[in-house]
């Protein structure tokens, strides 16, 4: 099968989720599960876990992965997964110990955060929003242009 078909088949299966989604009770972090086989067949279902989960697994011309429903609609999904899908990367993933580059507000708002309040140099702190959730973030400067997320915290 084709590449535009399995991403025509990808795109119809994400529409199917979300409106299942929309349809359902949400206990915990709805994420799509699923599976591209190298002829094209494509399964998918959404399932809820406590806690965001990203696992891309690559065996035998097969593509299996688990992926965090962390956007505002199906389209923004669709570009997240088939980009995590194609290249592995996860930019709108932020965890204690990950470097980001100066400057340090629009590197955070390219990853599709908006940013509050961020003041400081050498450490900076930040209250940014994402998808409706607030966090606290702490960084230290530890390159000339580079910053180390020490801390995040979900604020209520």
């Amino acid at each position: 099968m084709e590449r535009k078909d399995t991403a025509r088949i990808v795109a119809e299966k994400i529409v199917e989720v979300w409106d299942e989604l929309l349809n359902s009770e949400v206990v915990g972090i709805p994420h799509l599960v699923g599976r591209i086989s190298s002829d094209g067949e494509v399964e998918m279902s959404l399932v809820f876990f406590d806690e965001p989960t990203y696992e891309r697994i690559i065996e035998d011309g097969c593509v299996s992965f688990t992926f965090p429903l962390e956007v505002k609609d199906p389209k923004e999904l669709f570009m997240s997964l088939l980009k995590f899908i194609r290249e592995g990367t996860t930019p709108s993933i932020l965890e204690p110990g990950e470097k980001i580059k100066e400057p340090l507000k629009e590197n955070l708002m390219k990853r599709g955060f908006e940013v509050l309040w961020i003041a400081g140099d050498s450490y900076v702190d930040a209250w940014v929003s994402k998808n409706g959730i607030r966090y606290h973030l702490s960084f230290e400067r530890t390159g000339k242009d580079e910053y180390t997320l020490m801390r995040k915290e979900k604020v209520q």
